[in-house]
């Protein structure tokens, strides 16, 4: 997991290859995929996005667990039927 200068997580890495320190975030994140957690709560860089991405980021972020939204539905929401 990378961090950038204002400690906003930037990117994670996933291996089946085992580290000595698993990162806790990554825990956090398999614990909640699997149904055994909350969704973790981190604040991400997301400096490098443009406009567009990141209003898709926050449509994302609102589908429900266990939920699955299609690329086509996504851009409608975003008034951008042609983006999918």
């Amino acid at each position: 997991m990378n961090k950038s200068e204002h400690n906003k997580v930037s990117s994670i890495f996933f291996s089946k290859k085992k580290t000595l320190k698993q990162s806790d975030l990554g825990q956090r994140i398999i614990q909640y995929v699997k149904g055994k957690a909350l969704k973790p709560e981190v604040e991400l860089d997301l400096s490098g996005l443009t406009n567009f991405q990141k209003e898709i980021y926050a449509f994302v972020c609102r589908i429900p667990r266990g939920r699955t939204m299609t690329y086509g539905n996504l851009a409608n929401f975003a008034g951008k039927p042609g983006a999918s």
